[in-house]
């Protein structure tokens, strides 16, 4: 009789919803992602830095936003956006390498730069990767501009 009142205690206990870790809600989730990814970032950004880059972080600026890291080389300037995601959409990318132009655009027209010098490219975190790891994704003819191949 002792062991089976001990044993519906026990039963009772492990099933009780109300002792059970709360999950965790949406809104912590998308904090906990936007960290890893500002995490990311910064390792770029120091990474840059310690090849001799003369870079920035750029801060948000809502709709005229001008990209997450920018730096110079050989006078040439280059706004990057940096994306941290689960897995690479087919369908964003378009909108990733659209985001990335408007905001060098963006950065040109605050800077008072000239438009020509200045070059766009998303850069996509690879899972389980360094930022040395990542991919740069840029369109074609932004690629020749920047080689100097062709004038697009």
């Amino acid at each position: 009789m002792f062991v089976r009142a001990v044993r519906c205690e026990w039963f009772e206990r492990r099933n009780d919803v109300s002792a059970e870790k709360p999950s965790r809600t949406r809104a912590q989730i998308n904090a906990r992602n936007r960290r890893a990814g500002a995490a990311w970032e910064l390792s770029g950004l120091k990474s840059l830095r310690e090849l001799g880059f003369d870079s920035e972080r750029l801060r948000l600026s809502g709709k005229q936003d001008e990209g997450d890291i920018a730096f110079r080389h050989k006078g040439q300037f280059h706004v990057h956006e940096y994306k941290n995601v689960g897995t690479w959409s087919y369908a964003k990318l378009g909108d990733y390498l659209r985001q990335a132009k408007e905001e060098a655009e963006n950065f040109s027209a605050r800077r008072f730069i000239d438009p020509s010098r200045t070059h766009h490219a998303v850069v996509l975190k690879t899972h389980g990767k360094g930022w040395k790891e990542g991919v740069v994704m840029m369109p074609v003819h932004e690629y020749l501009r920047l080689i100097g191949e062709a004038e697009c």
